[in-house]
């Protein structure tokens, strides 16, 4: 997933399809709205529990709830809760190997994985174009391209989700595996994430063998707003390529820093480190009392 070469060619396919199947149902029944989602993030790494609130400061940061607002032709997903000033926040724990092992980790895991740091995504079908905002550990990206290309298996499997009737997708497998439950009377190719691809709106969606998901809280299909849906301008604009080597070489900073800090902090007293949110950063600062 995190190849970027591959990625690249994975996005041009699929919003040819979702173009395709989203011209065709705005001439049917061009069904337009809202949908708020919760994203939940689960991850490998056993945090000390001096650092157990560093999870939840990232979502803080990186949002657990966002609206996609969609119509046949566009659609815009948006982080919600940091509109209600879901920042802030600050933890302290001491300066160990194991700490700083974990903390490094966590970073590593959290941003190599688009969906766990993206703000904004938009697409339009019309010229394909799309538009990621994402948020690095010091830096606000902005990523124009295409979009995600899935090969869907649809299944016979069904349920009901806030009163809809979904049926059951799925791609790859194991770690790779996504899976997707539409709603065919939301008939709109659209999801969370710039996922889509599919004869209705992804209400539920589980990435990476379910470590990243989002699940559809409130539905509303009075339409959207007139400039409601417009491509994000926030952030510094780079390439797909720039932004893999931006989270790449912020991690291997941040493992030098600590090398370095290890050597400069020698007895007593014994050092501690603090890590908060500040903006769109994450600011980590070691110290001795």
């Amino acid at each position: 997933m995190m190849n970027g070469g591959h990625r690249r060619r994975r996005w041009q396919v699929v919003f040819w399809a979702v173009a395709a199947v989203t011209g065709w149902v705005g001439e049917a029944d061009g069904q337009s709205g809202r949908i708020v989602y919760e994203k939940t993030v689960t991850y490998d790494v056993e945090m000390p529990s001096e650092m157990a609130g560093i999870p939840e400061m990232l979502f803080r940061r990186d949002g657990a709830e966002f609206s996609v607002y969609f119509t046949p032709s566009s659609s815009l997903m948006i982080q919600e809760d940091e509109r209600r000033g879901g920042q802030g926040g600050l933890l302290v724990f001491p300066f160990t190997d194991r700490h700083v092992d974990a903390l490094i980790a966590l970073l590593t895991e959290w941003h190599r994985i688009d969906e766990n740091i993206m703000r904004q995504a938009y697409s339009r079908a019309d010229d394909l174009s799309t538009v990621r905002v994402l948020r690095s550990i010091r830096r606000t990206l902005r990523v124009e391209g295409a979009g995600v290309d899935v090969e869907w298996r649809i299944s016979d499997e069904q349920r009901e989700h806030l009163g809809f009737r979904v049926v059951r997708a799925i791609s790859g497998a194991g770690d790779d595996l996504i899976e997707a439950w539409y709603a065919p009377d939301i008939p709109v190719a659209g999801g969370p994430a710039l996922y889509g691809g599919l004869p209705g709106m992804i209400l539920w969606l589980s990435l990476g063998g379910g470590r990243t998901r989002y699940h559809a809280t409130e539905i509303d299909l009075d339409g959207v707003e007139e400039g409601a849906i417009v491509p994000p301008d926030e952030g510094e604009l780079v390439s797909e390529d720039e932004y893999r080597s931006v989270i790449t070489n912020e991690i291997r900073r941040m493992r030098r820093a600590f090398r370095e800090m290890r050597g400069l902090f020698r007895g007593p007293p014994r050092p501690e480190c603090s890590i908060r949110n500040e903006g769109s950063r994450l600011v980590v600062n070691c110290f001795q009392r």
